[in-house]
């Protein structure tokens, strides 16, 4: 993960909007902010800790000021009231995310009493979290609530966040504790964000190969389809041919029922004429129930053998 800016409205010593544009590179990957002291770098460290956990754990003890910056309070008038928010533009894998927390005070006397948010983003504290896509806060934010605190879950999780959001004028209590247990289980966590990782990767992977396997299996659909259609043309030739040669057999049948009547009224020396063409008629009958069951075993066969890609496009079709 890496913080491109972060933008402060109102947050503590910072009034109205302040933005920090980071310095991005794939050479040079660490920022060194230098100021005196008072001068704000501790509530940097905290505007991005508040802005994803809620809290500003680098905030000294005893404190007497309101979140919101003093001259932004003073100015206000009694019973009106202002947002404050910090705005923290990130980048992982290619994809940009943009992450705001905003409060709501209200001045009361000299209190900052705050109205808290409610609906979508609400936080315990009163809070709303929001996260948008692409870094752009001018589009809508995500409509899932879990999404800002999932995304932050994965990219820089509260349990850890001492380790890479820490104050430099505390590094010698992290030498100290060096042979601390806390330390130990910090590494664990952090060899599980490498283990997630690992296996986003191989998803991605997978996701891959199923597009090129996809690809390769395009032409073969195509392939499908085409003999699928030439299936059809030949199923409706046959159910053409079956009807033309179940007509022409009715047809011969009433033509013999019509002779032999002949026959039986006709008799002596027209007999055997009638005999022979009723043997001729006997014949055809013979070979059009022959041609009618070849084709009837010629549409089986063409089903059979094409059952399992019309069952596979069906398959296909319906999901």
């Amino acid at each position: 993960m890496i913080i491109e800016s972060v933008t402060l409205n109102n947050y503590r010593q910072y009034r109205k909007k302040v933005t920090f544009k980071l310095g991005v590179s794939a050479s040079k990957n660490i920022n060194v902010i230098i100021g005196s002291n008072g001068a704000g770098k501790t509530n940097l460290s905290n505007a991005i800790q508040w802005c994803f956990y809620g809290k500003e754990p680098s905030l000294k003890e005893g404190i007497g000021f309101g979140i919101l910056n003093m001259a932004e309070f003073t100015s206000l008038e009694e019973g009106t009231h202002i947002d404050i928010s910090v705005e923290v533009e990130i980048s992982h894998n290619n994809e940009r995310y943009t992450i705001i927390r905003t409060k709501i005070i209200e001045k009361n006397g000299n209190k900052q009493d705050l109205l808290p948010f409610e609906g979508q983003g609400a936080q315990e504290d009163g809070s709303r979290l929001q996260a948008y896509f692409a870094g752009t806060a001018g589009s809508k934010p995500s409509l899932d609530t879990n999404f800002p605190a999932t995304l932050i879950n994965i990219l820089a999780p509260e349990k850890i966040s001492e380790y890479f959001f820490f104050d430099g004028e505390k590094l010698d209590k992290y030498f100290a504790d060096s042979q601390n247990l806390k330390i130990q289980e910090s590494i664990f966590q952090i060899s599980q964000l490498d283990l997630l990782a690992n296996i986003e990767d191989r998803l991605n992977n997978a996701i891959r190969d199923y597009r090129q396997e996809a690809r390769g299996i395009t032409p073969e659909l195509d392939k499908i389809e085409s003999d699928i259609a030439d299936l059809e043309r030949k199923l409706d030739d046959n159910k053409r041919i079956t009807l033309e040669k179940r007509s022409s057999l009715d047809k011969l049948k009433s033509k013999k029922k019509e002779l032999l009547n002949k026959y039986r009224e006709l008799g002596g020396e027209n007999a055997k004429k009638i005999i022979e063409r009723n043997t001729e008629l006997e014949e055809e009958i013979k070979n059009t129930a022959i041609q009618l069951e070849e084709k009837n075993n010629e549409k089986m066969d063409i089903l059979l053998t094409n059952g399992y890609y019309i069952i596979q496009l069906t398959h296909s079709n319906i999901r």
